[in-house]
C-alpha cells in the first residue's frame, strides 16, 4: 500500500514537473543520451549575449562626461556672473563717489571717465557671463536630450 502511494505520488510529481518544464519554469531538462538509456536530469544553462552592450556603455560614459563638463561650465558661468555683479556694484559706488568729488572740484575729469570706462567693461563682462550661463544650460539640456523651449 505504501509503495503504491509512493509510486502514484512520484507520477503526479513528474507530471507537474513536466508541465513546469514545458512552461519554462524550471532550469532542468529530463533527457537521455541514447535510445534505451535511462533518463537523466540535466541542468539548463542559458547564456544571454547582448551584442549592443559595448556601444551603449560607451554612449553612457560619453553622455556622463559631456554632462559633467556642461555642469562645470554652468557653475563657472554662474560664479563669473556673481563676481561681475559684485564688481559692478563696487565700481558703481566708486563712480558715484568720483562724480561727487569731480563736482566738488577735488578730482579731475579723467578719473571719472576712467571709472565710467571700467563700468562699461564690467557691464560687457556681466553680459558675457549671462550668455555663457545660458549656453551652458542649453548644453546640459542637449546632453540630457531635452528639446529647446
Amino acid at each position: 500500500m505504501v509503495l503504491e502511494y509512493t509510486i502514484r505520488r512520484a507520477r503526479r510529481g513528474n507530471r507537474a514537473r513536466i508541465r513546469r518544464l514545458r512552461a519554462g519554469a524550471e532550469p532542468w531538462r529530463r533527457e537521455r543520451c541514447e535510445t534505451g538509456a535511462p533518463y537523466i536530469d540535466r541542468l539548463l544553462v542559458g547564456v544571454r549575449i547582448r551584442i549592443s552592450d559595448a556601444p551603449q556603455v560607451n554612449e553612457r560614459i560619453a553622455t556622463a562626461g559631456a554632462d559633467a563638463r556642461a555642469r562645470a561650465q554652468a557653475e563657472e558661468a554662474a560664479a563669473m556672473a556673481v563676481l561681475a555683479d559684485q564688481r559692478h556694484g563696487a565700481l558703481a559706488e566708486q563712480a558715484r563717489l568720483a562724480e561727487a568729488s569731480y563736482e566738488a572740484g577735488n578730482l579731475p575729469f579723467a578719473e571719472g571717465a576712467r571709472v565710467r570706462a571700467q563700468i562699461a567693461q564690467v557691464d560687457a563682462q556681466r553680459r558675457r557671463a549671462r550668455v555663457a550661463g545660458g549656453r551652458a544650460a542649453l548644453q546640459i539640456n542637449q546632453t540630457l536630450g531635452l528639446e529647446p523651449q
